[in-house]
């Protein structure tokens, strides 16, 4: 591998048993991303796949039912619950990748929201609940995401953010998302076009991988 390549990362976010359409929080049409997904393992413009799981705490601050008198004191402890139902809890089976979803030995995992207390959308983390993705990619040469998952309107939207934030080329493939509301994916395509985080298709990912399989 030549060290000095940049290199590239796909973003898989969320795509979990609760976000597809039988678990306790799904996102319409969730599980269509699968496919979309597995696909890009035949794109060349991809070096690395990394993907997240909510892994959440029994009583976690996003849930409906987070009791905080359960929670330690914290200063940062919020004293009343959240908008979710409970989801993705650690271990349980709402928690596991959706069915069909393609993961690899070799890909690279994060889990997030795994703080009681301190809820966190983005696979980039908080100063509480830290992944240290961007610290892992820039150790990997990576200079370009790619952002995928579920739901484009939260946690996609949140990564990608948070990528382009962190000085990260950052394209939100829209195929390969789904959000809750279509208000929602409006309000996150605005901010995308404000920070200058390019919508592309997977098609735009495949198309140098079916023109060189045309010269061959």
């Amino acid at each position: 591998m030549d060290s000095g390549k940049s290199r590239t990362a796909l973003l898989v976010v969320d795509v979990q048993n609760d976000f597809c359409e039988k678990g306790s929080l799904p996102v319409p049409d969730g599980s269509s991303v699968i496919p979309v997904v597995n696909s890009l393992r035949a794109s060349p413009l991809i070096d690395y796949f990394v993907f997240t799981q909510d892994w959440h705490p029994v009583n976690h601050c996003s849930f409906k039912t987070y009791k905080p008198e359960e929670v330690p004191a914290g200063a940062d402890r919020p004293t009343t619950a959240g908008p979710w139902p409970p989801h993705c809890v650690a271990g349980e089976r709402g928690s596991e990748f959706a069915p069909g979803l393609e993961v690899k030995p070799e890909d690279i995992g994060v889990k997030k929201g795994t703080i009681a207390y301190k809820d966190s959308y983005s696979a980039f983390g908080n100063d509480v609940d830290k992944t240290y993705l961007k610290e892992l990619l820039r150790a990997l040469g990576v200079t370009k995401v790619y952002v995928a998952g579920l739901a484009y309107d939260y946690c996609v939207r949140s990564t990608a953010e948070d990528a382009k934030r962190a000085g990260f080329e950052t394209c939100l493939v829209a195929d390969g998302a789904r959000a809750i509301s279509e208000q929602g994916k409006k309000e996150a395509d605005e901010s995308f076009g404000k920070l200058g985080i390019k919508i592309v298709s997977s098609s735009e990912l495949l198309e140098k991988c079916v023109k060189d399989s045309l010269i061959l």
